[in-house]
């Protein structure tokens, strides 16, 4: 039997949540959709100014000064994210027992079909 493209065999309507691209669920886009603009607007550099207006006053008036000033503000930004990186590795260390069901859970609500 032949179909035109005017009658076409009828075909059970999709499921909720599918679009046109069958098995990948609107979720799942939206999710790899946010995460692609979060990683674009954290690789998206702004240059950063770490220091205070006094600390800039200070290295800025020597020639040696302002050679070092890039260096300085790299290393303010250092010792700015250590402490925060420090207390996520306590954090997980400690609380790993309570952290990782959640953390399965939620993959499995995420990624996995219903």
């Amino acid at each position: 039997m032949s179909y035109s493209f005017i009658d076409p065999p009828s075909y059970p309507p999709p499921r909720r949540g599918e679009g046109t691209l069958g098995h990948v669920r609107l979720r799942t886009l939206m999710l790899v959709g946010l995460g692609l603009v979060a990683l674009g607007w954290l690789l998206y550099s702004e240059p950063v100014l770490a220091q205070c207006a006094m600390c800039r006053a200070t290295v800025t008036q020597s020639p040696e000064g302002r050679q070092m000033s890039e260096k300085l503000n790299t290393a303010i930004l250092v010792m700015f994210f250590a402490p925060y990186l420090v207390f996520g590795t306590v954090a997980t260390v400690l609380f790993r027992a309570r952290i990782t069901p959640f953390v399965t859970r939620l993959l499995r609500f995420l990624l996995l079909p219903r």
